[in-house]
């Protein structure tokens, strides 16, 4: 599947579904196919649904690669998820639960807005939960902008909601993990479990993959405003293993007012 457009706006695609709004639900469905876009307008780009609002999508698979890659200069949301691209909406009832993604999710950008995000299960999450997902595809976001956001996450990529109604609870990622950027930037983070969590509340999750990143990068979370916990961070980060001596300095990379909790070592 691949999106063509033209002039302002933006647009949503997903393997299933562009966009769901309240009340509706996505259950048992599977998409095998790629979904794939390189046109300026396409900002949320999901295997499963595009833009999740106030939704539900249960025990859904995707195992085709999600790609986003333009070229010309803007100022977009950008959004790439092996399950959603972005959860919309503000009162936190948007679910993702029991879902599995194994397609690589690839997002390159050249945007200038603060929200840039590609995660195995969801991109973006602005509002709502993650549950029971698995991750095993490989994530990689890269803006081509030097100094503007880049975050990569093995479930989410940025969680940013600002009013604490997001969840992140009981996932796991297999897949390698990396965020990059043109030149250098403040705004920069990879995570096994989130890239950037400024207000999600991490819970009973797992880590088993590889984190890269040049800046913040970290086993569960790389760059942290809220709470991790009772978690297990396993993998890699930065080319090092973690150990059972090493894991709970690297489970998060960067603690910006946030905390860690229950945090052990992962082991497969």
């Amino acid at each position: 599947m691949q999106a063509n457009a033209a002039g302002a706006g933006y647009l949503c695609i997903g393997g299933i579904a562009g966009q769901t709004y309240s009340g509706a639900k996505v259950t048992g469905c599977a998409n095998r196919a790629a979904v794939s876009s390189d046109k300026l307008q396409v900002t949320r780009i999901g295997g499963i649904v595009g833009t999740h609002n106030a939704s539900t999508i249960d025990d859904c698979s995707n195992s085709g690669d999600i790609t986003l890659a333009y070229t010309a200069t803007a100022n977009n949301w950008e959004a790439a998820g092996g399950i959603v691209g972005f959860y919309d909406g503000t009162d936190g009832t948007a679910v993702t639960n029991g879902c599995t993604n194994s397609g690589k999710v690839s997002a390159t950008v050249n945007s200038s807005n603060a929200n840039i995000g590609a995660g195995g299960i969801a991109g973006i999450i602005k509002s709502g939960n993650a549950t029971n997902n698995t991750n095993d595809g490989a994530v990689w976001m890269h803006n081509a902008q030097a100094g503007k956001s880049s975050y990569a996450g093995g479930i989410v990529g940025y969680d940013y909601n600002t009013k604490d109604k997001s969840a992140v609870t009981g996932n796991v990622n297999n897949g390698a993990v990396q965020a990059t950027v043109e030149g250098t930037s403040a705004l920069l983070a990879a995570g096994g479990i989130i890239g950037r969590n400024d207000v999600g509340a991490v819970s009973g999750c797992r880590n088993f993959g590889a984190v890269a990143c040049a800046l913040h990068a970290g086993a569960l979370v790389g760059w942290n405003k809220k709470s991790v916990e009772d978690s297990a961070a396993g993998g890699s980060v930065n080319g090092t293993a973690l150990t059972g001596t090493n894991y709970a300095e690297l489970a998060v990379g960067f603690q910006d007012g946030g905390s860690s909790s229950g945090i052990t070592f992962g082991e497969k």
